[in-house]
């Protein structure tokens, strides 16, 4: 764009038509349009980068959300192992002591035929 302008100022200066004034009211005219565009740019920019935070914003929350979902469904799957092994224990005891209890009874029985 600033290549279009300046061959435009030097096309006018090389036909030498202009005098002084006209050349300098052109160049007061070419630095605001070129201040303009460059205002329009540089809010264009921080519009864009804004946007790209808020972006990256979300996509932290979603990430964190995801994480605490993974946590707590192996949490809930922990819970669930420790409720069969807590159960698988007292079977476990419940049929030792069964076991010990027949155990003594054979002993007395034996004893009691001695």
């Amino acid at each position: 764009m600033a290549n279009i302008f300046l061959n435009i100022w030097i096309n006018i200066l090389s036909i030498n038509c202009l005098d002084y004034r006209q050349i300098i009211v052109f160049n007061a005219i070419h630095f605001w349009i070129l201040t303009f565009v460059d205002a329009g740019l540089l809010l264009t920019l921080l519009y864009l980068r804004g946007q790209l935070s808020q972006i990256e914003r979300e996509k932290n929350e979603l990430t964190q959300e995801e994480t605490k979902k993974s946590q707590k469904k192996k949490k809930q799957q922990e819970n669930e192992i420790d409720k069969v092994a807590q159960k698988a224990k007292k079977d476990s005891q419940k049929h030792n002591q069964k076991n010990l209890n027949k155990a003594i009874g054979k002993q007395k029985q034996f004893q009691q035929r001695k």
